[in-house]
């Protein structure tokens, strides 16, 4: 079920997984990488969910500040919400993969791993 959509994610709710899902369509930059993971977790709120599926397989470099944001901001809120397993499908790019593994790896708390296709990802979650 397709929660919220923008020019860059949709943010989905995956009823097999029980878990949120955004799929990341283009480069997103401040307001609107900030907007679809906020909607995200305004479904957190609303299913209760644990779980969350991120691809990240289409998504370009974030920014410094956006890191920043998600690393200081979002995920201290995402955690607190509930959010327990991250699974992360990883960008094609390798700028983007570093961007994306540096935010999800200073987490302790919250178990994340990352993959290369839905599929794996998925089996994981499930699990």
């Amino acid at each position: 079920m397709v929660f919220f959509e923008s020019r860059v994610a949709f943010v989905l709710w995956n009823a097999e997984l029980q878990a949120v899902e955004i799929q990341w369509k283009a480069f997103a930059k401040g307001d609107e990488f900030k907007e679809v993971l906020n909607k995200g977790l305004e479904l957190v709120r609303q299913k209760g969910a644990m779980k969350w599926l991120g691809d990240t397989s289409n998504m370009s470099a974030i920014s410094p500040d956006d890191q920043h944001w998600s690393n200081t901001d979002w995920f201290p809120r995402a955690i607190s919400g509930g959010i327990k397993r991250m699974a992360v499908i990883i960008p094609k790019s390798a700028i983007a993969k570093m961007s994306v593994q540096n935010i999800v790896s200073k987490f302790d708390n919250l178990e994340v791993h990352n993959f290369g296709d839905k599929s794996e990802a998925a089996l994981w979650l499930k699990n």
